[in-house]
């Protein structure tokens, strides 16, 4: 089964795409911060196959918090592709910075 970490702090991506996703039998796990998600990447069995942030509002936290996920998940034996989703198009400056740290962006509608 496959498994994805939401990173949400404001819990609005976790509540569209956690029930879908749980639909189609994909494992969920959620947090709200990225200490959320460094204590359980730091357990021995904490494993995910992608990790999905949300980058809408484009503020400094979100560019720290993927750094600092990166950087865990560089240590880790099996790395997770990281993608960034955005209900707007930031802008192909902001896409290629996302890329240059070896995430993915996504823009969705509601």
């Amino acid at each position: 089964m496959p498994r994805i970490l939401l990173i949400d702090p404001d819990k609005r991506l976790t509540k569209t795409l956690r029930p879908v996703l749980e639909r189609k039998n994909y494992s969920v796990r959620t947090g709200t911060s990225a200490g959320d998600i460094l204590n359980w990447l730091g357990h021995d069995d904490a494993q995910c196959d992608v990790i999905v942030m949300e980058l809408s509002r484009n503020r400094e936290a979100d560019w720290q918090m993927l750094d600092r996920i990166r950087s865990a998940s560089l240590a880790a034996i099996a790395q997770p592709m990281i993608l960034f989703v955005s209900d707007r198009n930031p802008g192909p400056e902001v896409r290629l910075a996302v890329e240059l740290k070896g995430a993915r962006l996504a823009i969705f509608h509601e």
